[in-house]
């Protein structure tokens, strides 16, 4: 099992949000098995889902956004 959802900053969710509505192309770093994985791909929508938020990539891709490391170079304020 996953471990706890951890919301991100309010201002690193509406960046997230506005480039999902604008489909902008983007890279997307996350955080999966110990190690990190990049991804290229246009962003479709952020939503919820039993009680954690994703990210959905035009690829089929859903990435749990206290998973994200850098997307369209941001870098949430959480991993800092």
């Amino acid at each position: 099992m996953d471990d706890l959802y951890k919301p991100v900053s309010p201002e690193f969710y509406e960046e997230l949000e506005e480039l999902a509505m604008a489909k902008k192309h983007c890279e997307v770093v996350f955080a999966k098995d110990g190690g990190r994985v990049v991804v290229q791909g246009r962003l479709e929508h952020v939503y919820e889902e039993d009680g954690s938020v994703y990210l959905k990539i035009e690829s089929g891709l859903h990435i749990r956004l206290d998973k994200l490391i850098r997307v369209d170079g941001k870098i949430p304020p959480e991993y800092c």
